[in-house]
């Protein structure tokens, strides 16, 4: 039996922040890139504007919005898949065999209902996603520590 290969990955974390590494088949990190998640966006045009409300981020009906809540809706949604979108390419890009390379996403974000709007439109991106990815990380990482001969 065939086992699969091992590619190189971009992990993207979606929380508070949005962070995206590059780790090498071999497991170098190579580097990243962080950005702001949604949330804050969100936030952050409300707290620095005089006029624009908190809105709760949801995928809207059309893309054309009508009202001052549906245009930040549909803003601050597509403005975060866009900017995922964009910083995998950029990152895989750098890539020996950009085509080969496995995108993983991670984090708070990810943990909605799985027929959620935006992890179906995140799924267009990734290869592959899993909330708890870091921990199972962490917990391979201490497994080995602990069994070490």
């Amino acid at each position: 039996m065939k086992s699969d290969p091992i590619h190189d990955c971009i992990i993207v974390d979606l929380g508070t922040a949005v962070t995206l590494d590059f780790v090498t088949h071999d497991g170098r990190y190579t580097g990243g890139m962080i950005s702001c998640g949604s949330d804050l966006a969100a936030r952050a045009l409300s707290e620095y504007t005089d006029k624009l409300p908190k809105v709760t981020i949801i995928k809207p009906p059309s893309p054309l919005a009508k009202t001052t809540e549906t245009h930040l809706q549909a803003g601050l949604y597509y403005s975060q898949l866009g900017a995922i979108e964009r910083m995998v390419d950029a990152l895989r890009s750098t890539a020996p065999s950009p085509s080969s390379v496995k995108i993983l996403a991670t984090g708070g974000a990810t943990k909605a209902s799985p027929d959620d709007p935006f992890l179906e439109d995140l799924k267009e991106i990734v290869d592959f996603i899993d909330p708890h990815l870091t921990l199972l990380g962490l917990r391979e990482i201490l497994y080995e520590k602990n069994h070490e001969e």
